[in-house]
């Protein structure tokens, strides 16, 4: 009997702690993507010299896109997520003066070409060395 409370104890020793790294994780997950939306909009100050009104309301953009994006129960299709993107865009534009909107389409520029598909398409473009006869 003492052996079964011994084993019993174990168990359930492992199953709370099983339950605490879980959690612990779904912490980190959630407190990570805040500071990649904290990261992107300090990035963003840094380059487009934003004010700190300007960071807020950039913030503020990138917070309530993203919440939409996690309140989608289904995979949405690709010409939603076109469309929520380019809203996206032009609200980030409002905010911005003339001169930060065209830093703003420039970094964009930058990025597109940055993308993983782009890497892709370089790799497969290259033309294969012919062996010499």
């Amino acid at each position: 009997m003492k052996k079964m409370t011994q084993w019993a104890a174990v168990v359930a020793g492992a199953v709370l702690a099983i339950a605490a790294v879980r959690t612990a994780a779904v912490a980190d997950e959630n407190a990570a993507k805040g500071d990649r939306i904290q990261h992107r909009v300090e990035r963003m100050k840094e380059r487009l010299g934003l004010s700190d009104d300007q960071a807020r309301q950039l913030q503020q953009i990138f917070q309530e896109a993203h919440q939409q994006w996690q309140s989608d129960q289904t995979k949405p299709d690709r010409e939603t997520m076109r469309a929520r993107h380019e809203k996206m865009n032009e609200q980030i534009k409002s905010i911005l003066t003339p001169e930060q909107q065209q830093k703003y389409e420039q970094m964009q520029k930058e990025h597109r070409g940055r993308g993983r598909w782009n890497r892709d398409k370089e790799k497969t473009t290259t033309t294969p060395s012919t062996p010499q006869n």
